[in-house]
């Protein structure tokens, strides 16, 4: 983990696989490995970011689990890949691939703009994403659980081929093509998304 080629090749395979849980298991790595340098994480996130995006973005991750700062996460272009969040400031903008394989929870994220690829495959759950605005192609194949997404504005193809359960996104308004083709979706979601469904 210590030379950023391995990490590079641990991210990229991670992102490859699809593999949420290898993303939070990096990030638990490298946040006690830098603890007691944050100075050295900055420059090491400098140096990959100029060799691959990707695990740039996962040590932004790093950084804001250190820092609680979203300053990197909301600047890089994979910024806040992997990141686990259960509480966060309101009315954030993420856009472009920031917030990949993001995990969501509590009251995170509430009143966030989605824009871009932001937080495909991403999880979210609780009461996270209220009131979230989230337009082009945001939150794609991503899994929506409990109370997720309530009050949110949808448009355009937000959400496309996402898994939907439990009581996601009541009160919601949606627009254009947003939720279409769910892999998923649960009964009583159902009622408050009308999705079109892939034949």
């Amino acid at each position: 983990m210590e030379d950023s080629p391995s990490l590079t090749e641990s991210v990229n395979t991670a992102y490859e696989t699809r593999n949420r849980a290898e993303f939070k298991v990096l990030i638990e790595v490298l946040t006690i490995a830098f603890a007691d340098s944050i100075p050295d994480l900055r420059t090491r996130i400098s140096e990959v970011l100029k060799e691959d995006e990707k695990a740039a973005g996962l040590l932004s991750s790093v950084h804001y689990m250190l820092t609680q700062d979203f300053g990197l996460v909301r600047e890089l272009p994979y910024g806040g890949l992997g990141i686990t969040l259960t509480s966060s400031p309101k009315k954030l903008l993420f856009f472009d691939n920031q917030l990949h394989f993001a995990s969501l929870s509590g009251s995170a994220l509430r009143e966030v703009e989605l824009r871009g690829n932001a937080f495909y495959r991403g999880l979210a759950t609780g009461n996270s994403l209220w009131n979230a605005r989230c337009f082009n192609d945001s939150g794609a194949y991503a899994e929506y659980r409990n109370q997720a997404l309530r009050y949110s504005i949808n448009k355009d193809r937000a959400h496309a081929h996402c898994n939907i359960f439990d009581s996601v996104a009541m009160y919601s308004r949606n627009r254009n093509e947003a939720f279409s083709n769910p892999e998923h979706i649960s009964a009583h979601a159902s009622h408050f998304i009308k999705v079109k469904i892939k034949n």
